[in-house]
């Protein structure tokens, strides 16, 4: 499980919310020479991290509730009638 969280936490430390230590650094960098395998398992979390720093811009709270239905009771335009 050590080794699952080192790729994690090089995502955190360049989103700037952990710091590495020198024996994590070394075992990502070991990772990264076996086949990539530290980047690829870095590559979703830190996209997933990208996405949580835009949540508060692209997610607005939806408008609240006022107890009525929009289209429902008195229309603010008079009634159409032919003449």
């Amino acid at each position: 499980m050590y080794f699952a969280k080192v790729p994690v936490k090089k995502a955190l430390s360049e989103a700037g919310l952990a710091r590495m230590t020198g024996a994590e650094q070394f075992w990502y960098v070991l990772q990264c020479m076996a086949f990539g395998a530290g980047y690829f398992a870095k590559v979703p979390v830190k996209k997933a991290l990208s996405e949580v720093a835009l949540a508060p811009e692209r997610y607005q709270s939806p408008a609240p509730v006022t107890g009525r239905q929009p289209g429902h009771g008195r229309s603010r335009r008079p009634p159409v009638t032919d003449r």
